[in-house]
């Protein structure tokens, strides 16, 4: 089973609320998926997407959170054990089980301040110009 197709519960979620942005560039890595609310003044979330492990996604997702409100990893379910639960909590990061079909989120991250600004707008900017596909 591929990553992306673990992309497709959420998208299906989340579309209506949101524009959602894959692979968006962001320092040296990627951002699996990036989701714009559609109304203005609404946060931006970002989910690291890993099959088989949560330590691959850890760091990835402490970088997401330069840019993003609101950061997730979202774990293939059948991979989902020996997690350091605390570890993502103290970072404020959420936690979600996904198949091809279903996800359910086992805690929701907590809002972080944006660390990086310049960085948020150049990403911003990017996808206003059509650089990402949503």
């Amino acid at each position: 089973m591929l990553e992306k197709t673990l992309y497709y519960p959420i998208e299906k979620n989340y579309s209506r609320n949101y524009n959602l942005f894959y692979e968006v560039r962001i320092i040296h890595r990627k951002i699996d998926i990036l989701m714009i609310a559609k109304k203005q003044k609404s946060p931006i979330i970002a989910i690291e997407v890993n099959m088989r492990d949560w330590k691959n996604a850890f760091i990835p997702a402490l970088t997401n959170q330069l840019v993003a409100d609101y950061v997730s990893i979202a774990i293939y379910y059948k991979n989902f054990s020996n997690i350091d639960h605390d570890k993502l909590k103290a970072k404020g990061i959420g936690l979600i089980s996904t198949s091809s079909r279903s996800y359910k989120i086992k805690y929701k991250p907590r809002k972080k301040k944006i660390f990086d600004v310049d960085l948020r707008k150049r990403i911003m900017q990017e996808i206003k110009e059509g650089s990402y596909r949503a």
